[in-house]
């Protein structure tokens, strides 16, 4: 008997479909009314039944898929690579994600806010691990395919998150940004890329990946990268030598990544901030002019070194 009753609504709903068509290249109006139709459902599913509607998230419990109070984007390479500002490699990419609001202009500075939440490129991942960059240094964007960002509860997600929140104190980071550096693809790539930014200030990438096997199961991905000359700001000037490589594995059982590389990186002259404090009604100072550099004399950032990350599964 159920199978009857099932048969017979599709029946019914065919009809439906077919008349809706005929309804739309005709002129002609059609009356009539249908028999009852039963639809069963669920209220625990999404439309389509491949998603549930509820869902546990940590702490809060079951809620609603819709109501999960977080958003996550994955930014392409081509979004790393239109958006991209070599004295302030990721602001660009950021600035996109409605949750960020860049925090410095100062290519000597990393900071910025996640739903209000004051951050820097200490909170960066790249291919999952944390903890190599700071608020000085920020992630070679060069180097990476894709960035993903999940603003919200990160704690929730993820538990434990670092015990220190850089220029916020102990303030738990509102979100996770984790960045995927490239490997080479099927396609070979050679590529080579310059840029003309500030008042002269040349940048030039190199972008060379190849694989390597019989099945191609090796991969090697070299981006070098070399930058010198003055900011658009007067007094200032930045030289940057680093080169990263990306080695990668992969065969029916596991994959292997490894990337790293040297850097060596140095800004002078690149302003800090000024605040305003004490001031009374109608005493307020003008605004400084933009072309004033406010670096005290000999000021520098000098980040050198070297970095590594490991992963396999």
């Amino acid at each position: 008997m159920m199978k009857k009753k099932k048969a017979l609504a599709m029946s019914v709903l065919c009809a439906v479909a077919s008349a809706g068509f005929v309804m739309g290249a005709s002129a002609e109006t059609m009356h009539g009314n249908l028999e009852e139709v039963i639809v069963e459902g669920s209220a625990d599913v999404l439309p389509g039944g491949f998603l549930v509607a509820n869902d546990r998230v940590g702490i809060l419990g079951d809620i609603k898929a819709i109501d999960v109070p977080f958003t996550q984007k994955q930014y392409s390479e081509k979004t790393i690579t239109t958006f991209y500002d070599p004295n302030q490699p990721l602001n660009g990419t950021l600035a996109n994600n409605p949750s960020i609001r860049v925090g410095s202009p100062s290519p000597m500075y990393t900071d910025f806010s996640m739903r209000g939440v004051n951050m820097n490129a200490a909170h960066y991942y790249i291919n999952g691990i944390p903890n190599l960059f700071n608020q000085t240094r920020s992630i070679p964007a060069y180097t990476l395919e894709s960035v993903d960002i999940v603003s919200g509860p990160n704690t929730v997600l993820n538990g434990a998150t670092f015990s220190n929140n850089g220029t916020n104190g102990t303030d738990a980071p509102a979100g996770l940004l984790n960045a995927t550096t490239k490997r080479a693809t099927n396609k070979d790539v050679t590529r080579y890329t310059q840029r003309f930014s500030g008042r002269s200030t040349l940048t030039e990438d190199i972008d060379f990946g190849r694989r390597f096997g019989e099945n191609k199961e090796w991969g090697v991905r070299v981006n070098a990268h070399h930058e010198n000359g003055g900011l658009s700001m007067e007094g200032a000037k930045v030289t940057d030598k680093s080169v990263y490589i990306n080695v990668d594995h992969k065969d029916e059982k596991s994959s292997t990544n490894l990337f790293g590389g040297y850097f060596d990186w140095k800004v002078d002259g690149g302003q800090r901030w000024l605040q305003a404090g004490s001031v009374k009604a109608g005493h307020l100072a003008s605004a400084p002019s933009g072309k004033n550099n406010l670096s005290f004399d000999s000021q520098t950032k000098y980040n050198h070194g070297y970095m590594m990350t490991l992963n396999h599964n």
